[in-house]
């Protein structure tokens, strides 16, 4: 009788043990990761989602944030939408994660794609890139007030140049001061390139006036004297020397605050604990050194906002790039 005794005592408080378990150890065994992890960059090699994905790769490995072997694959082509289409062929498997950015809603908004970020499985926000108006040195235009007066006098005397696509977040800043100019929207004259890069070749070539774009394309060109910061659609100035005396459009009298958010989405069909799983890695990631000292080199504002502030953020800024889209002619 005492052995049976003694044996039920130890059964009882090792099963009230485990019904007690903190709940921070429950989640870390809930789900693992149990094969490779493919993160899939959803543009060419070198491009931000190729960097995005490379350096969550590395962090993810060096400070063993998963117990599994990753690889990043590139998928571009179709604005984004070759990346997404190997997601849904994995639906439910959450070994694979692909970046994304606000281009995925600006094109679905203008009719380019009927993809959405809420046809998968939103997992974490990381970081945006705002964007900055530059000119040549030898431009008249020596800041935003200067560039709108120019507009209201004439809304067709500047060319913009942006990339990649009509009706991003830069297209979107280069309404908003036309507007603010009480210029026709219709009537700017926008000018489409492939890549930031031909964008800034353009400009300084002298074949147009302004370049509107991400501070990582026009940084090299600022420093080495052949292009002039005017105006940075942020909420604040950035805190690089390069481009720290650049002022905001808010301090400049125009409230025009223009971001490409960049976040990781999974298939549909996770199941919660593995959701829990990436959300809590994630966090991790944008906590490192390395994390930081990516962001500072590309001039990117991390903002680490778990899947359900994502969420919201996403959508604000869906309702509210639409009605500029609108009024520009762009909205499907």
């Amino acid at each position: 009788m005492g052995t049976r005794y003694d044996f039920m005592a130890v059964y009882f408080v090792a099963a009230l043990f485990l019904v007690n378990l903190p709940q921070s150890i429950a989640a870390t065994t809930a789900w693992q990761p149990t094969t490779t992890l493919e993160l899939i960059a959803a543009a060419s090699p070198g491009s931000v989602h190729d960097r995005l994905a490379r350096a969550t790769m590395q962090i993810m490995d060096v400070h063993k944030l998963v117990p599994t072997a990753l690889i990043v694959s590139n998928r571009q082509g179709g604005g984004g939408t070759l990346a997404l289409s190997h997601l849904r062929q994995n639906q439910g498997n959450p070994h694979y994660l692909s970046t994304a950015t606000g281009t995925l809603i600006t094109n679905n908004i203008t009719g380019l794609t009927k993809v959405r970020y809420v046809d998968f499985t939103l997992l974490a926000l990381l970081f945006s890139d705002y964007n900055v108006f530059s000119v040549r040195v030898d431009s008249p235009i020596h800041d935003g007030r200067e560039l709108l007066n120019r507009l209201r006098a004439s809304p067709t005397s500047l060319s913009f140049a942006f990339a990649a696509a009509p009706g991003n977040y830069n297209h979107i800043a280069i309404a908003r001061v036309a507007k603010a100019a009480n210029a026709d929207l219709k009537q700017i004259r926008a000018v489409v390139f492939d890549g930031g890069g031909k964008a800034a070749a353009a400009l300084l070539g002298g074949h147009v006036d302004v370049l509107v774009g991400g501070p990582g394309n026009i940084v090299g060109h600022v420093q080495a004297g052949r292009l002039r910061a005017i105006a940075v659609s942020a909420p604040q100035r950035y805190e690089e020397k390069a481009l720290a005396d650049v002022a905001t459009w808010k301090e400049q009298g125009l409230n025009n605050i223009a971001d490409n958010p960049y976040y990781f989405l999974g298939p549909q069909g996770l199941q919660q604990s593995q959701i829990d799983y990436w959300e809590q890695v994630f966090a991790k990631v944008i906590k490192t050194e390395e994390w930081r000292e990516f962001a500072r080199k590309g001039f990117w504002t991390t903002l680490g906002m778990s899947r359900t502030e994502a969420g919201a953020y996403l959508q604000s800024q869906y309702d509210d790039y639409r009605e500029t889209l609108r009024e520009v002619g762009l909205a499907q």
